[in-house]
């Protein structure tokens, strides 16, 4: 097997093992936001309270669809992912489960995301800068 010259870059085979794992955990998390939206679906409310049991079944729900559509469309996502920098994908991923959650916030989560998204840049330069 061919070692990789980059000491944080990974070889072809450990990426696509990475990737089987990676998809699997996205494959239970989506069936455990679907069973939480089960438990939390009931005709009388949640705990006493009918907003807030819509409230969460719905979320979980939409949160599972997207999911669920992220992780049918996993291979063809692989490759620009790897043009970011490991904090960038997760920071937008979570953007998007914020905004799938509540989509009126998409006004508020568009400057949020483009804050962490630079502070990650900032970071980025700054260790490239100090380990020169």
């Amino acid at each position: 097997m061919a070692q990789s010259r980059h000491p944080l870059r990974s070889s072809s085979a450990d990426a696509a093992g990475k990737s089987g794992r990676q998809r699997l955990v996205l494959g239970f998390a989506i069936a455990a936001w679907l069973a939480c939206a089960i438990l939390t679906f009931s005709p009388s409310g949640s705990f006493g309270f009918q907003d807030v049991g819509r409230f969460a079944t719905n979320s979980l729900l939409r949160l599972a669809i997207v999911l669920t559509c992220l992780w049918l469309a996993w291979p063809s996502f692989q490759k620009p992912l790897t043009w970011l920098p490991a904090g960038t994908s997760m920071i937008i991923l979570v953007g998007i489960g914020a905004v799938a959650v509540q989509p009126r916030i998409l006004p508020l989560m568009i400057p949020a995301l483009l804050g962490a998204l630079s502070l990650v840049w900032v970071i980025r330069l700054a260790r490239q800068f100090l380990r020169s």
